[in-house]
């Protein structure tokens, strides 16, 4: 709250969304509109992962019960049925970092809140933009398909994925499918 009593406000450009066209290549974004963002104060935060689908597994991480980020990684079905390990931890310049080790697929994912940004692998997603990310895994890198804004104020531990997909058509049809590079589907090396 603001010292008048009124909830402040932050502000966030929302970009239109990013997404696989009839030939395969990802759309450019463009800002679109400025939208509000409402502050919000629940009483639980951290990160989380968990299994959506056959080919996706989902990366998040919440903050005084505002969605921060939520990023769809995609491959092959069955990618993650591997021996997986996940930790989580800051680093020294102040980054929250979560490591994953998936078989002998390694990703990291940094959440950056000097620059408002999170990144896997070489892609960053502006989180002034947007905070949720559809991204393939192609063979050991990642290619952003698309990115959606959702502002959530939730008052108790959420299903974050759910939350989203039952928002977004884009969301569902991507967890979907298996991972795709152009128009082809793309084996993952394992």
């Amino acid at each position: 709250m603001s010292q008048r009593g009124v909830p402040r406000l932050t502000w966030i450009a929302f970009l239109s969304i990013a997404c696989v066209g009839q030939q395969g290549s990802v759309s450019n974004v463009v800002p679109t509109q400025t939208i509000a963002r409402r502050t919000c104060t629940g009483e639980f935060s951290g990160p989380g992962a968990r299994p959506v689908s056959a080919t996706t597994v989902a990366n998040w991480y919440i903050k005084d019960g505002s969605l921060i980020y939520l990023l769809f990684l995609r491959g092959d079905p069955g990618w993650y049925n591997r021996k997986t390990a996940w930790n989580y931890a800051t680093d020294s310049l102040g980054q929250f970092v979560q490591s994953f080790a998936v078989g002998d697929f390694r990703y990291r994912i940094t959440l950056d809140a000097e620059s408002k940004s999170v990144a896997l692998s070489t892609i960053r997603l502006d989180l002034q933009s947007a905070n949720v990310g559809f991204v393939d895994r192609v063979a050991d890198t990642a290619v952003l398909r698309g990115s959606e804004l959702h502002d959530f104020c939730w008052t108790s531990p959420p299903d974050p994925v759910a939350e989203v997909l039952g928002q977004s058509k884009a969301g569902v049809e991507f967890v979907s499918r298996a991972a795709s590079l152009g128009t082809k589907a793309v084996a993952n090396r394992r």
